[in-house]
């Protein structure tokens, strides 16, 4: 896999242009995303004052959701506040306007890769040809993004690309977690988006220890009301471990309560395990439960995870959450697959 992995330094003085996938998703001031992307950054400025401009494109939120911001200027403030070097922000994804106000070397941002609605087709399209006619690299630094076959992570198959970094490093974590006999998942969050994948683990004779929505419908279902952990319960009902009592601010769960936060203690220190998505409502600070698992977990999942980790000096983040989740059942992304094809392709050495 190593040789998959972009060395900034090959290119200095070449005047290349670089596209750049990473991921700012849900980023914050102060926050990991924010921090971890301007260290990799600094690797790039190097290639900008040799000539070469290095264009960056990430996504915030999903369109027409609450979370979503098609123009990304703030992102560059988050990037500089964290000790980033000069980036410049141009609010266009194709035509001319990307052309000219990225042809100077530098470091430029992008608009919101989601504002197209070509960026969910994947496959060779219109947006997929003007990156591809107009850069002569790509760079996948966002692993949290690369279980999905959007445009922007599988530009590979139409250009040279590589595997960033951050990637990398993530990625050699998540095989050494696939060999590990560690096979408890700790999940929380604030969706259920990632059951698919939960699924598949229990299934493959992990065990699933709950808490933020995933622990809220666990209450539910256990009441008799039907949603998506129902299902997960008829089928796995002996490998979840949901709570046995919970913090209630207004008639609305907020957290797991003290009992569940023994009960989930013990069962961690006993074997460790992976943390993936917050217990208790992270905007509403109540982050003290999930402190208490991630300091007895190997691997801390996610954006809001890595936030509370990285504000609480605790190690062990990995930015991805279900494209990790979907990693440690294959072994593989999407977006590892395109790169290799690329490589292997072009015969790049």
């Amino acid at each position: 896999m190593e040789r998959y992995v972009f060395k900034p330094e090959t290119l200095n003085g070449t005047k290349k242009r670089i596209l750049l996938r990473i991921d700012m998703n849900g980023a914050e001031e102060g926050g990991y995303k924010a921090w971890r992307n301007a260290q990799e950054l600094r690797k790039y400025a190097k290639l900008a004052e040799g000539g070469c401009s290095v264009v960056l494109l990430s996504h915030c939120g999903r369109k027409g959701k609450v979370d979503f911001k098609e123009n990304m200027e703030f992102m560059v403030q988050l990037l500089k506040a964290s000790g980033a070097p000069d980036i410049k922000y141009v609010d266009s994804l194709m035509g001319e306007a990307v052309v000219r106000d990225t042809q100077a070397p530098g470091i430029y941002l992008l608009k919101n890769v989601r504002a197209s609605t070509l960026e969910k087709e994947g496959g060779r399209n219109g947006l997929c040809e003007f990156l591809a006619n107009h850069f002569d690299v790509y760079v996948n630094n966002a692993p949290a993004v690369s279980h999905r076959n959007h445009t922007s992570v599988m530009m590979p198959l139409h250009m040279e690309g590589h595997l960033g970094n951050i990637f990398m490093e993530e990625v050699q974590r998540l095989e050494a977690l696939r060999n590990s006999p560690e096979k408890i998942l700790v999940w929380g969050g604030n969706k259920m988006d990632k059951s698919k994948y939960v699924g598949k683990l229990l299934g493959s004779g992990w065990k699933v220890l709950l808490g933020g929505i995933p622990a809220v419908q666990f209450k539910d279902a256990k009441a008799g009301i039907t949603n998506e952990m129902t299902g997960l319960l008829m089928e796995h009902k002996n490998k979840i471990i949901g709570p046995v009592d919970y913090i209630e601010r207004d008639g609305k769960i907020v957290d797991v309560g003290p009992k569940t936060v023994k009960l989930y203690s013990k069962i961690l220190d006993e074997s460790g395990g992976i943390f993936s998505g917050p217990l208790g409502i992270y905007e509403e600070g109540h982050v003290r439960s999930s402190l208490e698992m991630m300091k007895r977990c190997t691997a801390i999942l996610g954006g809001h995870s890595g936030n509370i980790a990285h504000q609480n000096g605790l190690d062990g983040v990995i930015t991805s959450g279900g494209a990790a989740l979907a990693y440690l059942m294959s072994g593989t992304l999407p977006g590892i697959e395109a790169v290799v094809q690329s490589r292997e392709s072009l015969v790049i050495v």
